[in-house]
């Protein structure tokens, strides 16, 4: 429940949730590296780093005024 409120910011156990997220996103990267997909985990890895989700950036963009969530999106790209 702790990683529904908290995020990446949470802990599982003794792990934090950002170091988890870092080693399940090695793992799938080592994986997919064979299959030239590796570009499908930027946004993850972005997730990962910056610790501010789709959602996150969405609301910042609302509470700035900009009411259309795919206005947030694109202007991240």
């Amino acid at each position: 429940m702790d990683v529904a409120v908290k995020g990446l910011s949470a802990t599982v156990g003794p792990y934090p949730v950002q170091d988890v997220a870092r080693e399940l996103l090695r793992l799938a990267r080592a994986g997919l590296e064979a299959h030239g997909a590796l570009a499908l985990l930027d946004p993850v890895e972005e997730v990962c780093e910056t610790m501010q989700t789709f959602a996150d950036r969405a609301l910042d963009a609302w509470d700035r005024g900009e009411q259309h969530y795919l206005h947030a999106f694109t202007s991240r790209v």
